[in-house]
């Protein structure tokens, strides 16, 4: 399988949301947010892996990559530690904290984020 699996099915998710218009509008936020946080991240490993960065296969691999990323982006990308860490813990807001509310746009602000630390990743590979 291929991380972009991931991103190809949280996309299509986010074209047919109107479906969902009031009955699971949010849940489909929350899952768009889940499934492109683990594009990003098994794309991340597979990189860092080609590298040679040890990504541990343990619930450590989310630090392993915010590490490994810090240490390959942080020259041109100072504030990189940060953005990544935020990146994690919107994913973990849209999982498990139901007290949140996510919506559209925070779904799309997330897929922006994420696009953005891609090309992060492929500038520097």
């Amino acid at each position: 399988m291929k991380p972009d699996e991931f991103k190809c099915l949280a996309l299509s998710l986010m074209k047919e949301i109107s479906n969902y218009k009031n009955r699971m509008e949010e849940g489909a936020y929350r899952t768009i947010i889940d499934r492109y946080y683990y594009f990003y991240f098994l794309y991340s490993r597979e990189c860092l892996k080609e590298l040679n960065v040890k990504v541990s296969n343990d619930p450590k691999a989310h630090n392993d990559i915010i590490k490994g990323l810090t240490n390959l982006l942080n020259n041109k990308h100072p504030s990189i530690i940060n953005e990544l860490k935020a990146l994690r813990g919107s994913r973990n807001n849209a999982s498990y904290d139901l007290n949140i509310k996510i919506s559209s746009d925070d779904a799309q602000l997330y897929i922006c984020q994420i696009n953005k630390i891609i090309s992060y990743i492929k500038d520097e590979l």
